[in-house]
């Protein structure tokens, strides 16, 4: 499969290799619409989108995104249906246990219609991390809702998800911020997008009275924000939306709706733009 991913592109027009661009999604809950204003930017400006590798909310976004292969489709079912509230990846009301994830899995069954990895229009892998030996495992194949249902299974709130005799979490335990997988997708170019930024700090209290869940959720962020920071040294551009007052898991009230937060996406993968066009270019001079 990574053969197959690996072939590069050829352009036509000047008759050189142009990069394979890959985009790696990180997780982070609601977060998780910036991914969609990201998107959006890089289809307006015509940035070509190869391969995508998705933790958790990047599963979500990525998978959809490589069903559809249209930010519009996307930003229609996410908004439409309040995606990542409605469908318990934040949920602000849970007060003990666990949540089975059922509901994600069923929803993505009914937009997939039916469709598994090899369908999709845009290759694309899950990352989730094994409950047993924390080891990162990465899905391309298969059965694609339920891969997504374990790359969003966050310890605290979801089941962990049996899926290949595997038992298995959310994927931001391991790998947050995919860049090393869209790496061995076969991406020359890798685009990350990374939602456990210092953003996601602003304007929060040292102190307050907390609960154990959400003690436990900030610890786990904590863990995260600095592992993401590890993870993007895979990455050739990073891109970086204020996500500031947006929680991942709803215990904080939300500051921004969907609409948004898609906004604050668009708007940093502008800004990163003439970086990307520079990296793009200098990959093909170099294939002269």
């Amino acid at each position: 499969m990574m053969d197959i991913y690996s072939r590069k592109k050829k352009n036509m027009n000047d008759n050189i290799m142009s990069p394979k661009i890959g985009l790696a999604l990180g997780g982070g809950g609601a977060r998780g619409y910036a991914h969609i204003g990201v998107i959006k930017a890089l289809e307006k400006n015509n940035i070509p989108i190869d391969l995508i590798a998705g933790t958790s909310a990047g599963a979500l976004v990525g998978a959809l995104y490589s069903f559809f292969k249209n930010c519009e489709d996307v930003e229609q079912v996410a908004l439409g249906n309040d995606l990542f509230r409605l469908l318990g990846l934040v949920d602000p009301s849970f007060a003990g246990g666990l949540i089975k994830g059922d509901k994600l899995r069923n929803f993505l069954v009914q937009v997939f219609e039916g469709v598994g990895f090899d369908g999709l229009q845009i290759p694309f892998s899950a990352v989730t991390t094994g409950v047993g030996d924390a080891k990162i495992e990465v899905f391309c194949s298969g059965d694609l809702a339920s891969a997504v249902q374990a790359s969003a299974a966050f310890p605290l709130v979801f089941n962990p998800v049996a899926l290949d005799n595997k038992i298995l979490w959310d994927g931001g335990m391991s790998d947050p911020v995919p860049a090393d997988v869209a790496k061995r997708m076969g991406a020359d170019i890798v685009i990350a997008v990374n939602l456990y930024n210092k953003s996601a700090f602003e304007g929060r209290k040292e102190e307050r009275k907390e609960g154990a869940y959400e003690i436990a959720a900030r610890a786990i962020e904590a863990l995260q924000y600095n592992l993401s920071n590890e993870c993007l040294k895979c990455a050739d551009i990073v891109i970086e939306p204020s996500v500031a007052g947006v929680d991942i898991l709803g215990l904080d009230k939300f500051l921004k709706g969907g609409d948004e937060i898609i906004l604050e996406g668009e708007k940093a993968a502008i800004e990163a733009l003439p970086k990307i066009k520079e990296t793009i270019e200098r990959y093909s001079r170099s294939r002269l």
